[in-house]
């Protein structure tokens, strides 16, 4: 079997670069829909997490509140 010559090894050395190309062209597109859509996801999560949090919060502060007073009432109710 013959190596190929100069001729042929440029033609395919071409050939591979325009592939590459094409295939760049296209990994740049879908990252771009990937980047995208990641900032679209990441803000409806951001505000999901700031509603548990705020949700959280508040479940604290009013425990914090309703529990001693849960507490006194029992306390005066039973005369413990």
């Amino acid at each position: 079997m013959s190596d190929p010559s100069n001729e042929a090894l440029a033609v395919m050395l071409s050939s591979l670069d325009e592939k590459m190309v094409s295939y760049q062209e296209v990994n740049e597109k879908a990252h771009d829909l990937t980047l995208e859509q990641t900032k679209r996801t990441n803000g409806r999560v951001s505000t999901l997490e700031k509603a548990f949090w705020m949700i959280a919060g508040g479940l604290v502060i009013v425990s914090a509140i309703a529990v001693p007073l849960f507490l006194d009432l029992v306390k005066s109710k039973y005369k413990i």
